[in-house]
């Protein structure tokens, strides 16, 4: 997914967004395509991020602004929490 933090990393190109986006878009048809099948596959070990999450999660938990924001059952789509996000 290209980096929308732009606070920590510079915005990608729109060529690299491109790139980015489409081999996104081929992992999730390859996942749909395993889902559909009712196949087995392991999607937290496809890659490195198996090893690093244990460990970067618990940081990052400590620094994020998002805690508060989330959606429920409830949510009746007033746009009530969109209005107080955009101030």
């Amino acid at each position: 997914m290209p980096s929308n933090y732009t606070m920590m990393y510079n915005v990608h190109t729109r060529e690299k967004q491109t790139v980015i986006l489409q081999e996104a878009e081929n992992e999730i048809d390859k996942i749909t395509k395993l889902l559909e099948a009712g196949e087995k596959y392991n999607f937290a070990f496809n890659g490195y991020l198996f090893l690093l999450a244990p460990i970067i999660y618990p940081i990052y938990g400590i620094y994020r602004k998002t805690r508060k924001f989330y959606a429920t059952e409830d949510c009746k789509s007033c746009g009530s929490c969109e209005k107080t996000c955009n101030k």
